[in-house]
């Protein structure tokens, strides 16, 4: 009983995700997309471009471009999402030039623990209204704090990752269908992946429509059965996914205009008003997308743009906390 209570079972299912897992899941994906071209291609498309009407010719060529073209960038798009560094902190990034300050957050976890609950509790009753509450909130929600697992300073709105065991610059979460981690290198590959993806399900799942009626409705034999069955399949998977991602897309877009991470939005105790906020939606999505307008759409960030996003992380001043918040007492 004891050895198997001695099995770290969670870091045997992180192995098996990283080194065997990733492989099946980009696979799968890729698999998913392959049928969905097929069966569009095969019983759209390409019959549509052979219409003996020399418009219909035209439309269904210029169809072909469009969802071809989805098709490509969302490729792309999820290529760079799984391959590109999320942003770790570096080993050697440290937060202080006041050696107190570090001696103060390092100190024992007990004294450590009963020091910071001043600011949880000033976090949690904070208001716009309340200057001295705010502003241990907004101390504390933007301070350094120190990784036990990586045994590192990880700057503000940094957070471990387990699957990648590093520190994380604004990490959003892990998602498994991209195997990486999204953090604040590779968010704006991902949010574009859910564009294109949730577009090229939606054109997808409307041109798949016809043929699957014909499927369902005709009573024919000699009709070829497994390719409109896999026209049936991919137009019920591209629907359905269409509805998930355009709940994602409106969720992430919603974080964008605030400048939120999914971690803080769910897990974490929100200041009002944002200590984060660039100045309205607009600053914050050029935070994301940069202010280059032909770069919006492309899952690139522009040497300047991933200098800016380094800077403004690793060098943020870390901010002196009072060594005693009002809320807690000096034992």
């Amino acid at each position: 009983m004891k050895s198997i209570l001695a099995l770290n079972v969670f870091k045997q299912c992180t192995w098996c995700l990283k080194h065997i897992g990733k492989t099946t899941m980009v696979g799968m994906v890729f698999f998913l997309i392959c049928v969905a071209n097929y069966a569009v291609w095969r019983h759209v498309l390409i019959p549509g471009m052979g219409d003996v009407n020399i418009l219909t010719q035209l439309g269904y060529a210029i169809m072909s471009f469009m969802y071809g073209s989805c098709v490509a960038m969302l490729v792309w798009c999820y290529i760079r999402t799984v391959l590109d560094s999320p942003g770790e902190v570096p080993a050697a990034w440290y937060p202080f030039e006041d050696e107190s300050q570090r001696q103060y957050l390092q100190h024992d976890d007990g004294y450590r623990k009963s020091v910071l609950e001043g600011y949880e509790q000033a976090l949690e009753q904070a208001t716009p209204t309340d200057g001295s509450k705010f502003q241990l909130a907004y101390m504390y929600a933007t301070r350094p704090r120190w990784c036990k697992k990586c045994r590192k300073w990880k700057p503000p709105r940094s957070h471990h990752c387990s699957m990648m065991n590093e520190c994380v610059l604004r990490m959003d979460h892990y998602c498994v269908w991209m195997v990486n981690t999204i953090g604040m290198l590779n968010y704006k590959s991902f949010v574009l992946f859910l564009m294109w993806a949730c577009i090229a399900c939606i054109m997808s799942a409307v041109l798949l429509f016809k043929p699957c009626v014909a499927f369902v409705t005709s009573t024919s034999s000699i009709l070829p059965v497994w390719p409109l069955l896999i026209s049936f399949m991919s137009f019920v998977f591209t629907a359905s996914f269409s509805l998930a991602l355009i709940g994602f897309i409106v969720m992430h877009w919603n974080l964008i205009a605030k400048n939120m991470t999914t971690i803080e939005a769910y897990e974490k105790v929100p200041i009002t008003p944002w200590p984060h906020d660039k100045g309205g939606w607009r600053e914050n999505f050029f935070d994301v997308f940069g202010r280059d307008p032909y770069g919006w759409c492309l899952p690139i960030l522009s040497p300047k743009e991933r200098q800016r996003l380094l800077e403004e992380s690793l060098h943020a001043p870390a901010n002196s906390l009072p060594l005693y918040p009002p809320t807690t007492a000096h034992v």
